[in-house]
């Protein structure tokens, strides 16, 4: 299970890494079933995570989060549960819709 989740894990950071470095910092752990992807710039991440639910993807906002601290924004994506096939197309939609914030808005 491990060689599996490390691989799906990879997938999608390797993914998001490459399509979208200057949006997001993706953090990569060394165990797990999820990684974050914070983002550099200010965007709302729970308008984010409800847009991308309309294309079909799921993703936590990590603002939600936060108690004592000001929040900060970015994204809670889950690797374990979704096999590398699946990981490999839903990537680059995720990557494309976060490139484009303009398009967030317009997801309604």
């Amino acid at each position: 299970m491990r060689h599996m989740y490390r691989d799906q894990r990879d997938a999608l950071a390797e993914t998001l890494t490459s399509r979208v470095a200057e949006h997001l910092t993706v953090v990569v752990p060394d165990q797990g079933m999820h990684l974050v992807a914070y983002f550099k710039a200010k965007v709302w991440d729970v308008q984010v995570e409800t847009a991308a639910a309309r294309i079909g993807i799921i993703v936590r906002a990590i603002s939600r989060f936060y108690r004592a601290v000001p929040p900060r924004s970015g994204l809670m994506l889950g690797f374990s549960g979704f096999p590398r096939q699946l990981i490999i197309p839903a990537a680059p939609r995720l990557a494309a819709f976060v490139a484009n914030p303009k398009d967030i808005s317009r997801s309604r």
